[in-house]
């Protein structure tokens, strides 16, 4: 064995920083942003912040139109005393010339190249300056869209920035495979760099794809079943030259129970995206306009380029042992925005969803949650739902994270026009679409948070906070059943079965002909992970999950189940470990065990589960 004993002394810190400038005007630029620098008097010295300096000033020049200005041009040197350094950045000038300042020459855009590809072969438009060259008879993406998109003009400055503004806008076009963005000095104007952009095409204009995933789960010796799931889609890249595409995606999955060799669960998936770029009337009628007037200054412009619109159509279809059936027919009509690599907006602002759940066995549900299967429209005539996801996507740092918040509104305008018409006419009551089918009315939402340490090369600790809410009102007294919040199996409380847990303190006992289908308003839960590397192929992690979900009302036939001041009394906490395999399929076994029950047990206790029986899942494409 071998012991190092380091004595690093007294730390250095910053006591000022002085720019040098062979050339006064990047001096200029450089201090009037040096809020930004990484250096800061009263930090310690640290060359890797000074290797984020060397990139942030290269940035900041290059986007002040210095196109060729490069890192080899800084240097760093300071003077010490008393353990306080004056750094000093000199920023010289090439051997030969200065840094010049560049405009925009001229602009070509090859709109189908391959590497083989002559310029004799090809036509050409011109828009404004911009040169659009084809081989293909007609162009895949129409010019005018195209042009919307690079937004360059002859004669304006140069900036990078922009650069990877274009890159980005183009490289949403599904029928092109990659971008390259060229950009050199024009060989009679120093001063003017040129560009060349070239757009490669795909092979295909459709393709096909799929997966599947297979899970054996024992819950104890009575609750033993297999899950065996899979989803293919279909992509259209161009159904026309305005950069629109379709998505047709379908899913199924069946779980058997394997005491009676019964199927227990049915469910079947499919859905229609049709996507393509917004127009510049539409954005004006969004929620995301609005949104952008408010809160931010990003223009108009941008907005319309960083939001495609999307149109969806889906059929959901889930069976339950023969007991129930909930049919869902989902329209959707909305926008997604991107305003950069970490954030995503999804608004989908005009929404239709109809209900019709259909009970074989009365006996199986009480009043409570019969109300949750009746026929319903689920309606969002101004915003139905959003989803915002962020993930701070740092790279070689230590922390990173993700978020996700979702709102859900179903009957808000209908109420409001309702009341608006029995105020006018002097009625009460609220309107169905038909005697037996009406207009559910609620608010839903949840934030969930993930977090990752990475706490060694091959080691990292995960968490997941995960809380949501519905609440219904008018005449809606329940929140339908598909909307409602579950709680267990391999993603969430994993020694519980999806749907096992709760609300609140209820316990649902499952005979081999039943299955659990508890559902609430409320959720809360809690994950955690520490996740290592065994070998090359082995996986590991142990793990520890908490949480329950709860009504927010009464119900006589689930007593415990409403949420109160107690509801901490009522987490459930497991806990186990993991291992996977990474061959031709991604191998998964896992063993959770019930740590504290939701519910006391004869004795009072919630510790300890009976027999400490493990719930073993097994799966095959089932990640962490």
């Amino acid at each position: 064995d071998v012991d190092f004993i380091i004595h690093t002394g007294k730390r250095y810190v910053i006591k000022d920083v002085n720019f040098e400038c062979e050339d006064n005007k990047l001096c200029d630029i450089i201090k009037k942003d040096s809020i930004d620098s990484y250096l800061k008097p009263g930090d310690g010295l640290d060359y890797l912040n000074y290797d984020l300096e060397k990139i942030r000033i290269t940035n900041l020049l290059q986007n002040n139109s210095y196109a060729t200005f490069n890192q080899n041009a800084i240097e760093l040197y300071g003077d010490s005393a008393d353990y306080k350094t004056s750094l000093h950045i000199l920023i010289k000038n090439p051997p030969e010339d200065s840094f010049r300042i560049y405009k925009t020459g001229k602009i070509e855009i090859f709109t189908d190249y391959y590497p083989e590809q002559t310029v004799k072969s090809l036509k050409s438009d011109t828009i404004e300056n911009l040169v659009f060259y084809h081989e293909l008879p007609d162009y895949l993406i129409n010019p005018n869209l195209l042009y919307n998109a690079i937004n360059l003009k002859e004669g304006e400055l140069y900036r990078k920035n922009k650069t990877s503004e274009i890159y980005n806008k183009l490289s949403k076009f599904a029928v092109y495979r990659f971008v390259s963005i060229k950009t050199i000095e024009d060989t009679l104007n120093k001063d003017k760099l040129n560009y060349k952009i070239y757009l490669y095409t795909q092979e295909n204009k459709y393709y096909a794809g799929g997966d599947f995933a297979l899970k054996y789960v024992t819950l104890s010796k009575e609750e033993q079943f297999v899950q065996f799931g899979g989803n293919g889609s279909f992509n259209h890249r161009k159904l026309s030259g305005r950069g629109d595409y379709l998505n047709l995606t379908g899913s199924g999955d069946i779980k058997i129970n394997l005491q009676n060799n019964k199927y227990s669960e049915l469910n079947i998936v499919g859905k229609m995206n049709y996507i393509n770029p917004i127009s510049p009337i539409a954005i004006k009628f969004s929620p995301l306009y609005l949104y952008n007037t408010l809160f931010t200054n990003t223009s108009t412009k941008t907005l319309k380029n960083k939001t495609t619109t999307n149109f969806s159509l889906s059929y959901l279809n889930q069976t339950f042992l023969e007991k129930f059936i909930i049919s869902s027919l989902n329209a959707n009509y909305g926008y997604n925005y991107k305003p950069n690599k970490k954030s995503n907006i999804l608004v989908n602002q005009i929404g239709i969803n109809y209900l019709t759940p259909q009970i074989f066995d009365d006996s199986l549900f009480n009043v409570f949650q019969r109300n949750s299967m009746e026929n319903a429209f689920l309606t969002g005539l101004v915003l139905k739902n959003l989803t915002y996801s962020y993930n701070s996507l740092k790279k070689n740092r230590l922390y990173n994270y993700s978020l996700l918040f979702g709102l859900e509104t179903s009957g808000l305008e209908i109420l409001a026009t309702n009341k608006i018409n029995n105020w006018l006419f002097d009625k009460s009551g609220y309107w169905q679409f038909n005697k037996n089918i009406g207009y559910a009315k609620f608010f839903k939402t949840y934030i969930e948070y993930k977090p990752k340490y990475k706490t060694s090369t091959t080691s990292e600790l995960a968490g997941r906070l995960f809380f949501g809410l519905g609440i219904p009102f008018g005449d809606t007294k329940v929140l339908p059943y598909i909307n409602q919040f579950e709680i267990g199996g391999p993603y969430s409380m994993r020694a519980w079965a999806v749907r096992e847990l709760g609300p609140g303190s209820y316990h649902q006992s499952i005979s081999k002909d039943e299955i659990p289908f508890q559902k609430g308003d409320m959720r809360f839960e809690a994950n955690l992970e520490y996740r290592f590397k065994l070998s090359y192929l082995f996986k590991s992690a142990v793990f520890v999950d908490a949480g329950n979900i709860w009504t927010l009302k009464s119900d006589p036939e689930r007593p415990g189940g409403q949420f109160t001041k107690n509801f901490y009394k009522q987490i459930a906490i497991d806990a186990g470990v993991s291992i996977q395999l990474d061959v031709v399929v991604l191998l998964r076994l896992d063993l959770a065990y019930k740590l504290r029950n939701a519910y006391p047990d004869e004795n009072g206790s919630y510790f300890g589960a009976k027999d400490f029986i493990p719930n073993i899942v097994f799966a095959i494409n089932h990640p962490f």
